[in-house]
């Protein structure tokens, strides 16, 4: 073998190398942009996870606030009643 068909065949191995190294960076990229809409899901999601869960909260104070006044109603109506 020449040196010269020695230097065709490197350059014939190393665009072979240059076409799997491609190759495997597209894969990367592609999974790379699949984990990053992922995680873009997963980001939304939470967003509406802590919104639902704040509303939740809301509606819980409102709840015992309402619980509260009855509470206190309850014990107005309780003397009126004793002074009967």
């Amino acid at each position: 073998m020449t040196d010269n068909d020695k230097l065709v065949q490197l350059g014939n191995e190393y665009n072979e190398d240059a076409k799997s190294i491609r190759e495997l960076m597209n894969a990367f990229k592609k999974q790379t942009e699949n984990l990053q809409h992922a995680m873009n899901h997963v980001d939304i999601e939470i967003g509406e996870i802590s919104g639902t869960v704040e509303t939740s909260m809301e509606h819980t104070v409102n709840v015992s606030n309402i619980a509260e006044q009855m509470a206190e109603r309850i014990k107005e109506n309780n003397k009126g009643i004793s002074m009967l």
